[in-house]
């Protein structure tokens, strides 16, 4: 019972099976410089959006204090101080 190779002779088998395998290291390649470009470009893009968030949560010229409220640049700021939870006289 011949295989599926069984009608090529041995010369053109070996010919072609070095064809096969160069095609394949090609397109293997390919493949891998293709994964490495999207991986660069992927990586590219999430340093560029963090940085972009960064900048975005601190924006230039506001100060902003622990507490995530914002500060209006006065040098002894009033929440600070007390002011707003002193008691009223009656």
């Amino acid at each position: 019972m011949m295989g599926p190779r069984g009608a090529i002779p041995q010369r053109l088998r070996s010919q072609h099976r070095d064809r096969a395998s160069a095609a394949g290291r090609r397109a293997r390649k390919t493949q891998r410089t293709e994964s490495l470009k999207g991986a660069l470009e992927e990586a590219a893009d999430t340093r560029e959006r963090e940085r972009e968030e960064e900048v975005n949560r601190h924006p230039r010229g506001t100060d902003r204090d622990p507490r995530g409220e914002e500060d209006d640049g006065k040098p002894g700021h009033k929440r600070r101080h007390g002011h707003a939870r002193r008691a009223q006289a009656p």
